[in-house]
């Protein structure tokens, strides 16, 4: 609405997202109770295990470590592609003016991952997690494995299906893997007798915190110890 406009732009783009923080304090406030803890819970409820105990016995759980296999990698997926678009659209398509084609380039990727709930939650309860977690990774890894040999610097809308995959990534981390966490957490209370929602729930976010600090900074670095440099040294 306003491209000359800098100014204009921020301040309507704050006003909205201050309404809407507003509107998820309102929910959160309406709407979320905590769960009251009676005398005779309080009474019973033992000491709570020291940190590193905890982690160490959620570790002696098999299907645990096989599920911090593949979600450390597929977070890593989720996060990496739109990390690397700024970069793509200044190196690979050539583009100074880009902001447009950023924009329709994030609408159609927003689009995906809507589209991309429902489809992952009907696939899951037609042939399980597992069986849909691989084949949309498989059907991600060949659409990202074609736009590698596409020209998009000559084709430009040719980015837009692949935007849509963007999408799948930026969901498809969260939907399934968590439904699977419920699964191992249920499996682990019947092992310990010991309900450990709230640790693994923690180890949970910060594995998605360490991907997106650590591992993205990783790779950024790893490239500028390569010999890139954005748009070729030029200033």
């Amino acid at each position: 609405l306003y491209p000359t406009d800098t100014l204009t732009a921020a301040t309507i783009t704050t006003l909205v997202v201050m309404a809407y923080v507003l509107a998820s304090w309102a929910l959160l406030l309406w709407g979320v109770a905590e769960r009251k803890v009676t005398v005779e819970a309080a009474e019973t409820e033992t000491s709570p295990v020291p940190f590193t105990a905890a982690v160490m016995r959620m570790l002696r759980c098999p299907p645990y470590r096989w599920y911090l296999l593949m979600k450390v990698p597929i977070s890593f997926l989720g996060a990496l592609p739109f990390q690397l678009l700024l970069l793509f659209f200044q190196n690979t398509m050539r583009m100074e003016a880009f902001s447009l084609t950023q924009n329709y380039t994030s609408v159609v990727a927003l689009l995906g991952g809507f589209v991309s709930i429902p489809l992952q939650l009907s696939m899951s309860e037609r042939i399980g997690r597992k069986r849909t977690l691989t084949v949309l990774l498989a059907i991600l890894s060949t659409v990202f494995l074609l736009a590698s040999l596409v020209p998009f610097s000559a084709f430009p809308m040719a980015l837009l299906p692949v935007s849509f995959c963007l999408g799948v990534c930026l969901t498809l981390p969260n939907i399934i893997p968590d439904a699977i966490l419920g699964d191992i957490i249920d499996y682990d209370e019947l092992l310990t007798g010991t309900r450990s929602e709230a640790m693994f729930t923690t180890v949970e976010t910060n594995i998605d915190s360490g991907i997106e600090h650590i591992v993205l900074t990783a790779a950024q670095l790893c490239m500028s110890l390569a010999g890139y440099t954005a748009l070729g040294g030029c200033e």
